[in-house]
């Protein structure tokens, strides 16, 4: 009789993965670009830089900036970030919840990508790099802060490949983006706790929902009625 079989182990992850499964998580660039934002909001983040190549299109390669300036990450929690399915805690205010966004998020936009983060009121630039197209080891360091880093916050630069089609800043394509932007941070932008710029122009609040533009209609049918 064969010899039956049992065995007990981790689930492991090939090394491809971050080019494939976490490429093909259903992002757009729009909501990519959220899931960054989303992050630099749970950061306590005051103002959002997004700087997009001068034009992003078909097999045109460029640099693509999300810049924060909110609390920044330690060694340890931007280790945590990247990895695929962290098991950290979560509060009720945050925005994720499986592990999977920014990571996600970064390999769909782009072939590569450094990320740089400082904590408030530290002298110390964390750095990572990961080469998402070749699947090599991520490196981190850390390193003194020099004139011109970030002063606290986060900055993530993704190398832009020619695998996706961008938009041409040229054709105005682009205004989807802010148009999205504006209406998912629609109550925290009319508030102003936030400000979000797309390539220094900032992003005005837009309601999905319209709310304003019932709001003014409806004064307009009063004022009729009285007159």
């Amino acid at each position: 009789m064969q010899k039956l079989k049992r065995d007990s182990f981790d689930l492991k992850m090939n090394k491809r993965y971050p080019s494939t499964g976490l490429r093909n998580m259903g992002y757009t660039i729009e909501t990519a670009l959220a899931e960054l934002a989303d992050n630099a909001k749970d950061a306590k983040a005051k103002n959002i830089d997004i700087i997009f190549p001068s034009t992003l299109i078909s097999a045109l390669k460029g640099v693509l900036v999300i810049q924060d300036n909110g609390n920044g990450m330690s060694y340890e929690k931007l280790m945590d970030a990247i990895e695929v399915g962290s098991d950290r805690k979560y509060s009720d205010k945050d925005s994720g919840f499986y592990g999977v966004g920014m990571n996600a998020a970064i390999a769909h936009l782009g072939d590569s990508a450094l990320i740089q983060t400082r904590l408030k009121s530290d002298d110390i630039i964390t750095e990572l790099e990961w080469d998402i197209k070749n699947s090599t080891p991520i490196q981190m360091s850390q390193r003194p802060a020099v004139a011109g880093d970030i002063a606290c916050g986060t900055k993530i630069e993704i190398t832009i490949g020619g695998q996706y089609v961008f938009y041409d800043k040229d054709s105005g394509k682009d205004s989807f983006v802010i148009k999205q932007l504006s209406a998912r941070y629609c109550n925290t932008l009319s508030a102003g706790t936030m400000k979000i710029f797309f390539d220094d122009i900032p992003v005005a609040p837009s309601d999905p929902f319209y709310r304003d533009k019932i709001k003014k209609d409806k004064v307009k049918r009063i004022g009729r009625a009285h007159v």
